[in-house]
């Protein structure tokens, strides 16, 4: 038993580890934008990245863009979004 919870220990020293969440996209960025329907929905993203517009308030349909430290566009698609502000949660971009 000391045995198996010194290896649990272990287990999550290394999935908690810097070092381990090095590849991890850090999600420095919270903004809450209004839908057209008026609901709220709060997005994460890198701070490296750019919206590509600075309403907080989308049209129908409107995704939420941006520009990547690449300068690759990246969008959170409306339906994303929309299903992010019924459950209450934070819609991020989906990464490569």
């Amino acid at each position: 038993m000391k045995r198996r919870s010194m290896l649990s220990l272990a287990v999550a020293v290394l999935v908690l580890s810097p070092a381990a969440l090095a590849d991890e996209p850090r999600w420095d960025v919270l903004r809450v934008y209004q839908l057209a329907g008026g609901k709220g929905v709060a997005v994460a993203y890198p701070g490296e990245w750019q919206e590509t517009s600075r309403t907080r308030v989308l049209e129908a349909g409107a995704p939420v863009r941006f520009v990547d430290e690449w300068g690759r566009r990246v969008e959170i698609p409306a339906a994303v979004l929309e299903r992010a502000a019924e459950t209450r949660t934070i819609a991020r971009p989906r990464l490569r």
